[in-house]
């Protein structure tokens, strides 16, 4: 079954997707105060600018990740 976890800050949603993730590590290697492995949640949107986790996103090769401006409450998003 395809679950995608969802991260959320006031300026950006992070979605990923486990099944897709072929661990490339893109995402650790370019933003590292965001993606981290070793904390639980792995991913915290509020520890960089929108701009920095959209190219580092924009860089995962698998497109298990994913970037929604605006935060959770956005209408789109709901």
């Amino acid at each position: 079954m395809n679950v995608q976890h969802e991260f959320s800050s006031e300026e950006v949603v992070v979605t990923y997707d486990d099944e897709k993730c072929i661990h490339a590590g893109n995402c650790v290697k370019q933003l590292p105060s965001v993606f981290d492995v070793n904390r639980d949640p792995w991913i915290d949107p509020t520890a960089a600018p929108a701009d920095d986790i959209e190219s580092a996103v924009n860089a995962c090769p698998s497109g298990a990740l994913g970037l929604q401006r605006g935060g959770p409450n956005t209408p789109e998003l709901e």
